[in-house]
C-alpha cells in the first residue's frame, strides 16, 4: 500500500555534503505531504463509514438518550487515538472533507 522512504540515521548528518542535506530536507518535507494527504483520506473514508452508522440526532421523546452524529462519533474516537482536543479533531475532520 505504502512503500516509506529510506532515510539516513540521523548521527550521519554530520558527515553529509550541503547538497545531500538539502535534498534530504526536500525528500522530507515531500514525505510529510504524502504523509498528511494519506491521513487526511484516511479520517474522511472513516468519517463516510461513520456517517452510514449514525446518521443523525434523533430523540423520540424526552426519556430517549440523544444519537450521535457520525462525524461526533468519529471525533471522540480521534480524541482517544491521538489523544487531541475535540476541537482539534473536528478540524481535522472537516479539513479531511473539504480537501478529499
Amino acid at each position: 500500500m505504502y512503500e516509506p522512504v529510506a532515510l539516513p540515521a540521523p548521527d550521519t548528518l554530520t558527515g553529509a555534503g550541503d547538497g545531500a542535506l538539502l535534498d534530504l530536507v526536500v525528500t522530507l518535507d515531500r514525505e510529510r505531504c504524502r504523509l498528511d494527504a494519506l491521513g487526511l483520506r484516511a479520517v474522511e473514508e472513516l468519517r463516510r463509514r461513520r456517517v452510514a452508522g449514525h446518521p443523525g440526532r434523533t430523540a423520540a421523546d424526552d426519556t430517549d438518550p440523544v444519537q450521535l452524529t457520525g462525524e461526533q462519533v468519529l471525533a471522540s474516537e480521534l480524541c482517544a487515538a491521538l489523544r487531541i482536543a475535540d476541537a482539534t479533531a473536528h478540524q481535522r475532520i472537516t479539513t479531511a472533507r473539504t480537501l478529499t
